[in-house]
């Protein structure tokens, strides 16, 4: 039986190819679809999974939408408010539209970014923390709250939406791929072998659809480096979310702070796959990027920045709608004890005592034990793929 699986991102949306690359590769076409994508980007896609089929298309170019109506499955990883208004329409409603998560659901846990999900026929969530919020968002009864790897949820519109728990696929295939250790270690020319290093990954603060744009804590590392608060002894790798971009001033805050200090450090804005850097280093620092929930798998000690102030003494880990919920797995800097990073850095370094907590929270995020095969198959269940559909 022929199935065909369609893929596509847009944009120069580098961060989201990454948790598609598992399922592509696992389809016979290996195809996936760039729209309104940048020359240059569409050089770099190329030449880094030269084993991908790349079709590059403008959001209006009718053989774009003749070429998706091919489609069994319409496969994305992320709600895309171009496709949405100027795609989606267009679309035959025989094929079944499926998103997959760009990460782990947490740093936004408002109701309309939650929905954003469920705008389709399929969700793929990592595990029953998704699904948790899912069902915290929307009322969900503890009665009413169904589990396994695969389940439909009636929503309140009359829809039914399939989801599907995938586990990490994107590190999973890291890991079973994995590069020589400290292969790429040209990068680090600067390095100090002697040194550990530190990763610091931070999400981005432009947020054109909130008011809250306050969600990086790159300003608060900036005041750090400014006031000598950043040990010096120490490698840094500093990466940093592609939409950063988009924030040029701060971007330039940044590099004019770095390079004023004592630090050995790379810096890498453009390229998307940190998971080699958090092979490489001994510790990361990081604010609530869901960019942590991959960390996990590397068991190594990480370091929270509450860089508004505002995350709570105490988070229960039953309060999976706090934005915060991931700092309950290591320490955390905040203005009232931007003094003692170096002392902080250093104990976490000798003793990591939040091993225990980092594992109990990797194991509800994260269903494992599944395949892209077996993911890609599951979604043949969805009543609206029909095998007389079959193009």
């Amino acid at each position: 039986m022929n199935i065909d699986y369609k893929f596509f991102i847009i944009g120069s949306a580098h961060h989201h190819l990454y948790y598609l690359i598992p399922y592509i590769e696992a389809t016979e076409n290996r195809e996936c679809c760039l729209i309104d994508s940048p020359s240059k980007y569409t050089e770099v896609v190329r030449r880094e999974f030269q084993g991908i089929n790349f079709r590059s298309y403008r959001h209006d170019d009718e053989n774009l939408v003749r070429y998706l109506n091919q489609s069994d499955f319409l496969i994305c990883a992320n709600a895309y408010v171009l496709f949405e208004k100027r795609i989606k329409a267009k679309i035959s409603e025989s094929v079944v539209f499926v998103c997959v998560t760009h990460g782990v659901l947490g740093k936004f846990t408002d109701k309309g970014y939650i929905a954003s999900w469920l705008l389709g026929d399929i969700v793929v969530f990592n595990g029953k923390k998704d699904l948790d919020l899912v069902y915290h968002t929307f009322g969900y009864s503890v009665g009413e709250r169904l589990y396994g790897r695969s389940l439909f949820l009636e929503m309140a519109d009359g829809r039914r939406i399939q989801v599907i728990l995938s586990g990490n696929l994107r590190v999973q295939d890291y890991l079973k791929k994995r590069p020589r250790p400290r292969s790429f270690v040209g990068k680090f020319s600067a390095f100090n072998p002697g040194w550990k290093t530190i990763l610091y990954i931070p999400t981005y603060s432009y947020n054109p659809s909130r008011t809250d744009s306050t969600f990086s804590s790159i300003p608060f590392f900036v005041k750090m480096l400014k006031e000598g608060a950043v040990p010096d002894k120490y490698n840094y790798i500093i990466k940093l979310h592609p939409n950063m971009i988009l924030e040029k001033r701060l971007f330039d805050e940044l590099v004019s702070a770095l390079k004023n200090s004592n630090l050995r450090f790379f810096l890498d804005i453009f390229g998307s796959n940190y998971l080699p850097y958090m092979d490489f280093c001994d510790l990361m620092i990081t604010d609530r990027t869901s960019a942590f929930y991959d960390f996990l798998y590397f068991d190594k000690p990480v370091i929270f920045l509450d860089h508004n102030g505002k995350c709570p003494e105490k988070i229960d880990f039953e309060d999976i709608a706090n934005t915060y919920w991931s700092y309950q797995c290591g320490p955390v800097v905040s203005e009232r004890n931007i003094s003692r990073l170096r002392e902080i850095i250093e104990e976490v370094l000798e003793n990591d005592s939040y091993k225990e907590i980092r594992e109990k929270v990797k194991e509800y995020v994260f269903f494992d034990g599944v395949t892209p095969q077996d993911v890609l198959v599951e979604m043949l269940k969805h009543p609206k793929f029909k095998k007389g559909n079959l193009h």
